[in-house]
């Protein structure tokens, strides 16, 4: 049973990554890493306005 419930998790993961696009997942791994637009910006040499589009699109493919 534990190891359904893993393999379902790789496969949702797996699932969910595979819409997004490269700098999309950028933005999610570095958003979830520091919890914060700004931030997120700051390490991707982005401006903020282009993290908060991807979080749009992100929650978007995601159907969140």
């Amino acid at each position: 049973e534990a190891f359904f419930v893993k393999d379902s998790s790789l496969n949702a993961a797996s699932k969910i990554t595979d819409k997004l696009s490269k700098l999309e997942l950028s933005v999610l791994n570095s958003f979830l890493k520091t919890g914060s637009y700004d931030a997120t910006a700051k390490e991707l040499l982005v401006s903020r306005k282009t993290v908060d589009n991807a979080l749009v699109r992100i929650r978007r493919k995601i159907n969140l």
